[in-house]
């Protein structure tokens, strides 16, 4: 008995769509501008641990900067994350923080489970229609 099999998928066109120029520039707009906006929330929400130092708080009242919110002192950090062709990009600073290079490490990535879903399944949805026959 001969046996065979067909399919109304390729993953060879799955594969060449994932290595085209095409999908990381997808990824990084369904995926990114999500990351990049809920990370502004978290700063701005005061979540970024640890907490700032007692001398840190006395000196921003001192220069009149009224929060005692980490990174969020004037809100450039905040503001300046977007996405780009590489990815997520901010104010150059961020970098120093999330390396705790020379201050706290602060890691103020973050994305929120329930409104990722979305974009995720969007981002699905065309991983499946490139990997159809």
């Amino acid at each position: 008995m001969k046996l065979k099999v067909t399919s109304n998928f390729s993953f060879r066109k799955l594969l060449d769509f994932v290595k085209s120029d095409a999908f990381p520039a997808q990824k990084n707009k369904i995926l990114g501008s999500h990351v990049a906006e809920s990370s502004k929330r978290f700063i701005m929400q005061g979540k970024v641990k640890p907490s700032l130092a007692k001398e840190t708080i006395k000196s921003r009242m001192k220069q009149g900067y009224n929060t005692n919110t980490p990174l969020f002192r004037t809100g450039t950090l905040a503001n300046s994350l977007k996405v780009t062709k590489k990815g997520i990009e901010g104010a150059k600073y961020g970098k120093f923080h999330l390396k705790g290079d020379g201050v706290p490490q602060r890691n103020f990535i973050a994305f929120e489970e329930e409104k990722i879903k979305k974009p995720l399944n969007t981002l699905v949805k065309k991983m499946e229609k490139a990997m159809k026959k």
